[in-house]
């Protein structure tokens, strides 16, 4: 058998005097990420009857040649504990009358403070594939537990044959186990919905205390368990639940909490978020009217991210090394834009592919021309005129024109296009100007502007022709020859 070492927590009957409140949260420990403890593999257990030491180091082939590791600062009654991909511990505890969770440091000897829990939970189980604590209650309940916001899942009752489940653990393939005091047998837990099969009995009979945990190395359950003659430890196999005694961990010495840890396996792939600035389309109907920076950012804290995959519209897939990239999307027009992208990590995790659609830029305003004419005439009105704008866009669409006189708006002609008119009866004022804006959807513009001045020098001409046949309108035009004069100085 390999040397494997395993740390035990030797925990006492007495109260907790002294806990570590400098983190609050668990799952949140950079200094741990990716962190192999040791070459050789190491759990932990507490002793009885002595505050000298808290956390031992052992040999799982050895279990009474212990070693301490942690001394000082921590002192209180520990229930049942798992290892985290994190390179910690999750212990449940009771102090004072109270009870919590804490994640313990085992190379500082840190402990922190999570949150307090008004559940009574007699084993922990973390779930190294999913990253998910479970734990099982008084009651006789799975949960399970988001140890950043505290709260607690009830998932469902093990089932009628089971009698106190005082240990869990997960095997490394994902597989929840459990023994109860009652039966003395081991069990396989439904995650789903926490209905416990018996696997068979552990050959032993079990008191209070005590506790278990997966060697991932051999896939072999250890647990830790007051059998008559003293603590002591034993291997036991998943497939029957038969249990072997190795050997007592030593006199005066009580173990609530075992805990064999692993070489952070990272099977959970990286998570990608995906975020934009502007943060909102700029302009109408769901549109960009500018570059969009796209930032995708991918977190793994365990292996790490180390690489990022993402493509964008009708673009070839492309790689980033690293965890962060900013793309800029400076279509002149995009529409029903889509990125894909998913994230990889130093272990080869393969995260899901993710898409965001869509994405509408336009960045180009509208085409627009604009003619004009003369329709007629009134002495009571003035002369007759038709604006027509002609608008086209290509990208998000045209709107709507609006027609202008002298910056006060006259006419707004909706619809896609791409003739607009305005008709007005008009008498000639000093310096006249008419305006027509085109929109397109996404509220891209463009305007032209004519002044009096111009329309006059093409007046007098069009309309002889255009009313050649009309005696009266003949008669006006030639009886005032210098309309033309009148006009570019009445509209100057």
């Amino acid at each position: 058998m390999n040397k494997i070492f395993v740390s035990a927590f030797f925990t006492f009957c007495i109260l907790f005097s002294i806990i570590s409140t400098s983190g609050n949260n668990l799952l949140i420990n950079d200094s741990k990420t990716n962190e192999i403890i040791m070459d050789d593999l190491i759990g932990y257990f507490g002793i009885g009857n002595t505050v000298d030491c808290w956390l031992y180091e052992f040999e799982l082939n050895a279990p009474g040649d212990k070693t301490c590791t942690c001394n000082e600062g921590f002192v209180t009654f520990v229930k049942s504990g798992s290892w985290t991909n994190y390179g910690n511990i999750i212990a449940f505890l009771t102090y004072n009358g109270n009870s919590g969770f804490v994640e313990i440091d085992p190379i500082s000897c840190n402990v922190n403070f999570i949150c307090d829990t008004t559940r009574n939970f007699n084993s922990l189980a973390y779930d190294h594939i999913n990253d998910i604590l479970y734990g099982s209650s008084d009651n006789n309940y799975l949960y399970k537990m988001d140890l950043e916001t505290c709260e607690q899942e009830q998932i469902g009752p093990f089932g009628g044959g089971v009698l106190y489940m005082i240990g869990m653990s997960f095997d490394s393939e994902g597989v929840l186990y459990g023994w109860d005091l009652g039966n003395d047998a081991l069990w396989t837990i439904d995650t789903e919905t926490g209905e416990a099969t018996q696997v068979g009995h552990l050959g032993i009979s079990i008191n209070y205390g005590g506790d278990g945990h997966f060697c991932f190395e051999n896939d072999i359950l250890y647990i830790s368990a007051n059998t008559g003659v003293g603590m002591c430890l034993y291997e036991c196999d998943e497939d029957t639940g038969a249990c072997s005694f190795i050997g007592c961990f030593g006199e005066d010495t009580y173990s609530n909490l075992l805990a064999i840890p692993y070489e952070c396996i990272d099977t959970t792939p990286p998570k990608t978020t995906i975020s934009f600035n502007p943060p909102e389309p700029n302009g109408c109907n769901g549109w960009y009217t500018s570059n969009i920076n796209v930032t995708l950012n991918a977190t793994d804290d365990i292996s790490g991210v180390r690489e990022i995959h993402y493509k964008v519209a009708d673009a070839e897939w492309e790689i980033f090394y690293g965890n962060s990239i900013v793309i800029t999307l400076d279509y002149d027009c995009l529409e029903d834009g889509l990125i894909e992208y998913y994230a990889v990590d130093f272990e080869n995790n393969v995260e899901d592919t993710n898409s965001f659609c869509c994405i509408d830029i336009d960045q180009i305003p509208p085409d627009l021309s604009l003619t004009y004419e003369v329709l007629g005439w009134s002495p009571f009105k003035g002369w007759e005129f038709q604006f027509t704008g002609n608008g086209m866009d290509n990208c998000s669409g045209m709107d709507r024109v609006e027609f202008y006189f002298n910056n006060e708006l006259q006419e707004t002609v909706s619809g896609s296009g791409p003739e607009y008119v305005w008709t007005l009866f008009y008498f000639p004022i000093h310096g006249a100007i008419f305006r027509v804006t085109a929109w397109d959807q996404a509220c891209n513009f463009a305007s032209l502007e004519v002044k009096g001045s111009d329309i006059s020098s093409h007046f007098k001409s069009n309309s002889i022709t255009r009313y050649s046949n009309n005696i009266w309108v003949k008669w006006f035009l030639y009886r005032f020859q210098n309309l033309e004069v009148f006009l570019r100085e009445m509209t100057f």
